[in-house]
């Protein structure tokens, strides 16, 4: 399995050797140097909700391979295929979206899984002091340069992201994870700032999952 942005720790990897995944590589573009002694407890507490028995043996399958060079460089390097490639709170900050969804299915089996959950809010950027869609309706050529630099959201939405993955040859399910409180939609749909940008059910999701697997 390969997991994209593992952030601060290796727990979610660690789920996934505890669900019978033999090994996890990690790739972030960060190249970080963790401390798994501080992360000891955490790791035993994932071991007993899953039921078993945390060991540091089990860290031996997680193969940190984290890179400023970027993913395509990891491919060229590595010629590796993974039957499972999965991500949290990752793919809402990828510029450009498109190149790096073509570079993960060249990473995957042919019988292979991705899963991806993916945060469509503003990351508290603007809100609450705005409403929730005030950042989508600031200017592309405003927003995008800026955004991009700090890797902030890349506003794409649901729709947009099963478009993106159909067009790759993936054949997707999208569960919604959460949607924006009503109140929230309510207001901004009597925002009239908001005309342009046409609400509809795509702007209610605050989060979802995708499962892909190529057709």
């Amino acid at each position: 399995a390969l997991e994209i942005g593992p952030g601060d720790n290796f727990s979610l990897a660690l789920c996934m050797v505890y669900e019978g995944v033999n090994e996890v590589y990690l790739l972030d573009k960060f190249q970080k140097v963790y401390d798994q002694k501080s992360n000891l407890n955490l790791y035993k507490q994932i071991g007993n909700n899953q039921g078993k028995t945390f060991i540091e043996d089990d860290l031996k399958k997680l193969k940190n391979v984290s890179s400023k060079k970027g993913l395509d460089i990891f491919i060229k390097q590595n010629k590796m295929k993974f039957d499972l490639i999965y991500s949290v709170s990752v793919l809402e900050h990828i510029w450009p979206l498109d190149e790096y969804l073509e570079y993960l299915r060249l990473l995957m089996t042919s019988k292979g899984k991705m899963v991806h959950i993916v945060n469509f809010t503003d990351h508290k950027m603007y809100s609450p002091d705005h409403d929730i869609h005030f950042f989508r309706r600031i200017p592309e050529f405003l927003y995008n340069p800026t955004m991009k630099l700090m890797g902030r959201p890349n506003r794409v939405l649901p729709s947009q992201y099963l478009n993106k993955l159909s067009k790759l040859g993936f054949k997707t399910d999208m569960k919604i994870v959460r949607k924006y409180d009503k109140k929230d939609i309510e207001n901004s749909k009597l925002n009239k700032k908001n005309k342009n940008l046409k609400l509809n059910h795509d702007h209610e999701i605050a989060s979802a999952i995708f499962i892909s697997h190529i057709e």
